[in-house]
C-alpha cells in the first residue's frame, strides 16, 4: 500500500467522525445527559488522535505526487498541493488543540463527577470550527485529481 492510499483511506476517519460526535456533543448539552457527554467528548479525543496518521501519511504522500505523471501534466498541481499541505497544516493544529481540551474536559469531569458546562461549550465552538476547516481541506485535497469541481479547461483535464 503507497502513503497517498493511506492518507485517501484514513482522512475520512476525521471528516465524517468529528461533525457526528459534534451533533452528539450538541445533543449531550441540550439533554443535559453526562453520558452522552462523555461518549461524544471520547469519540471527539479518538478522532483527534486518528488525525495524526492521516497528517503523517499526507506528508509522506506529497512525495509520491511529485512524481505522478498528473502532476507534472498540470500546471495547477504545485500550488494546489501547497494550498492542501497549508491547510492540512492548520488543521491539524486546531485538532491538536481540541483533543486537548477534550482531554481536558474529560479529566475534569472525572474529578468532579460531572462535567464542566462551559468547556463542552468551548468544546464543542471549537469542533464546529475544525469540522468546517476539515472540509475546506479535504476540499482542497479532492482538488488534485478531481479536476471536474474546480474550474478547469477541458483541454487541460487528464
Amino acid at each position: 500500500m503507497q502513503w497517498t492510499h493511506l492518507h485517501l483511506a484514513l482522512n475520512h476517519l476525521p471528516v465524517v467522525g468529528l461533525p457526528i460526535f459534534t451533533i452528539l456533543l450538541l445533543a449531550g448539552l441540550f439533554r443535559k445527559s453526562e453520558d452522552l457527554k462523555k461518549a461524544s467528548l471520547i469519540g471527539i479525543l479518538m478522532v483527534c488522535a486518528a488525525v495524526i496518521p492521516v497528517k503523517l501519511s499526507g506528508d509522506y504522500s506529497v512525495e509520491e505526487a511529485g512524481k505522478a505523471v498528473w502532476f507534472t501534466q498540470d500546471p495547477a498541481s504545485p500550488s494546489l498541493v501547497k494550498k492542501h499541505e497549508d491547510l492540512g497544516d492548520q488543521t491539524s493544529a486546531a485538532v491538536f488543540v481540541l483533543g486537548l481540551l477534550t482531554l481536558g474536559s474529560l479529566v475534569l469531569g472525572r474529578r468532579m463527577k460531572s462535567s464542566i458546562t462551559w468547556l463542552n461549550g468551548v468544546v464543542f465552538v471549537l469542533s464546529v470550527a475544525t469540522c468546517i476547516m476539515l472540509l475546506f481541506t479535504a476540499n482542497s485535497g479532492g482538488d488534485l485529481r478531481h479536476t471536474e469541481i474546480r474550474n478547469v479547461p477541458e483541454t487541460i483535464r487528464p
